[in-house]
């Protein structure tokens, strides 16, 4: 299964568990015309309409596992209270 799948799958669970915050996708190719493979997934994260991280193409080196710890980090930077509250910063990388 492709990566950006797999990391849909994983949005999907973090919608469901911050209700709160909404989550969107499209298909790059519907977004924008020839957009490179090799830059998917590309995540945008904003906050009070405000563009405040993006993620374009996962890094071999990083992996799923750790894309999905730079999303948990995300959460907790970008203020998921319920999220600050089970998670220690101490554990999570961020970039």
């Amino acid at each position: 299964m492709d990566t950006s799948k797999l990391l849909a799958g994983y949005l999907d669970t973090l919608a469901e568990k911050y209700p709160s915050t909404k989550f969107v996708s499209i298909v790059g190719s519907q977004c924008i015309p020839n957009y490179p493979d090799h830059n998917l997934p590309t995540l945008l994260i904003y906050r009070s309409g405000e563009l405040r991280r993006q993620i374009v193409g996962l890094r071999p080196e990083i992996g799923l596992d750790g894309m999905r710890t730079k999303l948990a980090g995300m959460c907790l930077m970008l203020g998921e209270p319920e999220y600050r509250l089970t998670h220690s910063p101490q554990t999570l990388s961020y970039f």
